[in-house]
């Protein structure tokens, strides 16, 4: 399955997409806000091939001829009809809109294809670009969990918790939105 925007193409892992997903596991700065640190080439190949299975991820390519995925969606159906929402984008691709469209895209079909009755997500609260993106997405801060999320970051060996924003929209107030605009 395939989604299309005026910009991007959202579709399935292919195995060649590890050097694309290189290029942004491989910073630091980018997985700061990730459960995980950076990959390595290999890891990279072996992720990419994981998810050419795993219909959770959805890589966000450019809709031009080149085709270049800049980033990846994670939607999961956690219970039924509610949907975890995430995204990751290569820094050379920030603060074009990218993410915001992919989102966009995504809960619409989520709303309107898969009946979905709620969307949420979840960031660090220190990640202000993820959750002013969730608030543009027209999402609501639900909840402030404590010590809630493993991000990567480790001190004396030991994984460091911090507290994430959840924020969630649901189908009425996406729908309601939606005939607004």
């Amino acid at each position: 399955m395939e989604i299309t925007t005026e910009r991007l193409c959202l579709r399935p892992f292919r195995h060649e997409d590890w050097r694309d997903l290189h290029e942004y596991l491989s910073d630091p700065e980018t997985v700061r806000y990730e459960p995980y640190e950076t990959h390595n080439e290999a890891q990279c190949k072996r992720i990419a091939r994981s998810r050419v299975y795993d219909n959770a991820f959805f890589a966000i390519c450019l809709g031009n001829a080149d085709g270049k995925m800049i980033g990846n969606l994670y939607f999961r159906e956690e219970e039924p009809r509610r949907y975890e929402l995430g995204y990751i984008i290569n820094p050379a691709f920030r603060r074009q809109g990218f993410a915001y469209e992919a989102s966009q895209a995504l809960m619409h079909y989520a709303f309107h294809t898969l009946g979905a009755e709620e969307i949420f997500a979840m960031c660090c609260i220190e990640n202000s670009a993820s959750y002013r993106l969730m608030e543009r997405l027209s999402m609501k801060r639900q909840a402030h969990h404590t010590q809630y999320m493993y991000f990567g970051l480790r001190r004396f060996g030991r994984r460091i918790y911090e507290d994430v924003f959840e924020y969630n929209i649901t189908a009425a107030e996406y729908l309601l939105r939606s005939c607004r605009m």
